[in-house]
């Protein structure tokens, strides 16, 4: 007689295998969208800082299945319609559901995140800089009627001592909009983890419209000095111009303010700190919702 004892298969339970999800989710991100990933934009790379701050900046609690349930709608989203949109935030979704159970509950700016790093951001910004564009053209145009200049408008485009000046993307919207987004929630970022403060999700609203509003004030501001002193584009003055008045007017007032703001609203919260050690503190079903999503 032979008998034997039913195998019981059982997950391994080491960082190595806990480890393996994330990293199995970026090759396949790396491998299978190659040539949807905006690899030369550096929004894209804000993005990927941002997202790391994201995850250094994780709490104490207690991975869910947040993540793995948005994948799961993400798929079948694909699933209808074949877009590599949906698939890159399939990936990206199912990379933080892995990452989570590592670090802990990662804070709900992520999602802002995912939606500003994708492609899909660019789009957005375009749509909605158009009106901005024209509206900051007339605001040119406005102030240098009180300095009784020579000016003219003609939709985006300002004339100035016979030269054209054009209001492009590059000067409104599709770059500097989404990089000053980026760039502020990774000063929050680090605010929070500095000052052990987390800011409460009814006030992030608040935070998009402040480096937005900043970030229209240091494009008008510019537009007016590249109009003034006759600054073409495609220049090295042109770009000196743009990233100081970027800095001066946008990124620092506002993270002045942001700072004040966490001071005042903030509530205390171990960021940073996380004790979910890898291969412990799964959320339930865990193993079979990510070999669902693959």
């Amino acid at each position: 007689m032979f008998s034997y004892q039913s195998l019981k298969i059982k997950l391994p339970d080491t960082s190595m295998g806990v480890y393996s999800w994330p990293l199995l989710y970026l090759l396949l991100l790396g491998v299978s969208l190659h040539d949807y990933i905006p690899w030369g934009e550096p929004n894209f790379w804000l993005g990927i800082t941002a997202l790391a701050g994201v995850i250094t900046s994780s709490t104490h609690k207690q991975a869910n299945n947040r993540f793995a349930y948005a994948a799961l709608g993400f798929l079948v989203l694909y699933l209808a319609l074949p877009a590599a949109t949906f698939l890159f935030f399939i990936l990206l979704c199912g990379f933080l559901y892995a990452v989570e159970v590592i670090k802990g509950r990662l804070p709900a700016t992520v999602w802002v995140i995912l939606f500003l790093m994708s492609p899909v951001a660019n789009y957005a910004a375009e749509i909605f800089a158009f009106p901005i564009r024209l509206w900051l053209s007339d605001g040119v145009g406005w102030f240098f009627k009180k300095l009784d200049a020579d000016l003219k408008i003609e939709g985006n485009r300002i004339w100035f001592g016979g030269i054209p000046f054009d209001v492009e993307d590059a000067c409104m919207g599709l770059d500097m909009l989404v990089s000053s987004l980026l760039v502020g929630h990774a000063g929050l970022l680090m605010l929070e983890k500095n000052r052990q403060r987390r800011m409460p999700v009814i006030w992030l609203p608040l935070v998009y419209v402040l480096f937005f509003a900043l970030n229209v004030l240091a494009n008008y501001i510019r537009i007016i000095c590249l109009v003034y002193f006759r600054i073409m584009p495609e220049t090295l003055s042109h770009e000196i111009v743009g990233l100081s008045c970027w800095i001066l007017y946008g990124l620092l007032p506002g993270f002045w303010l942001l700072k004040h703001l966490l001071h005042q609203v903030g509530h205390f919260e171990k960021v940073g700190q996380a004790n979910a050690k890898p291969g412990i503190r799964k959320p339930q079903l865990y193993h079979i919702l990510q070999v669902t999503l693959l």
